[in-house]
């Protein structure tokens, strides 16, 4: 444990460091519930388990991140001071995945049909109104092209 009378020097190999997202959750589960059990449960993880990925976390980050002194858990300085970076990179990672799920989503975006004159006479007008109707939200474009280029 850090305190006022000693002094530790931490040493952190930042190329070889490997923070994952699951780790960095099981780290925020842990400070929001301050006992090891109800984390475990809320994270859908096993007490061992949880237990080892904070000792993992703590082995990776280069020192302790909680107190285990008591029934309830606290954050040691180091714990302190990583705590704002876990949030911002698991809101960021969220974030990420969102824009990704809004990016792919198949009623959102746009799509660009080319066919031949034949196909887009007969045949593609009720295919595009058929997913009009299915995917509001999508915009189609139309274009003529010339019979080679397709």
């Amino acid at each position: 444990m850090l305190g006022l009378s000693t002094v530790q020097l931490l040493v952190i190999d930042h190329a070889g460091l490997s923070v994952d997202s699951r780790q960095l959750r099981f780290f925020l589960a842990l400070v929001t519930f301050a006992n090891f059990r109800l984390a475990a449960k809320n994270s859908g993880i096993s007490q061992p388990g949880l237990s080892r990925q904070i000792m993992s976390l703590e082995a990776e980050l280069g020192g302790p991140l909680f107190n285990r002194n008591s029934r309830k858990i606290t954050l040691t300085p180091i714990g302190e001071c990583f705590l704002p970076y876990a949030r911002r990179a698991v809101k960021e990672l969220e974030q990420g995945q969102h824009a990704i799920k809004e990016l792919i989503r198949p009623d959102k975006g746009e799509i660009c049909v080319a066919a031949l004159h034949s196909v887009n006479t007969y045949l593609l007008p009720s295919l595009l109104a058929s997913f009009r109707d299915q995917y509001p939200q999508t915009q189609q474009i139309g274009r003529a092209s010339c019979r080679e280029r397709v």
